[in-house]
């Protein structure tokens, strides 16, 4: 599914979200929505049938992206560890 959300409708449409690949394109989000789905995703709490999330940011889209990721355990993409491109095993 593609989101393309307009005037912070996210809050209302994620929690409802039960597909397995999600691409969100945001006008503006509230941190607190974007934090809240991804730890109940890692977590294991919720959206279990999600496989792939692409998140992209316009320009002011978040208040504070710096946020949503003090939230997480991050590390820079390390090429020996996983590829730059994935290839999916489906066909």
């Amino acid at each position: 599914m593609h989101l393309y959300v307009r005037n912070n409708l996210l809050s209302q449409l994620l929690p409802r979200f039960t597909g397995d690949y999600l691409q969100i394109l945001p006008e503006k989000c509230d941190n607190s929505v974007i934090i809240q789905f991804l730890q109940e995703w890692t977590s294991g709490r919720k959206y279990q049938n999600l496989r792939t999330l692409l998140l992209f940011s316009e320009e002011n889209s978040f208040s504070n992206p710096a946020n949503v990721l003090g939230n997480f355990e991050t590390m820079p993409w390390d090429p020996r560890r996983r590829p730059a491109n994935y290839k999916s095993s489906r066909k």
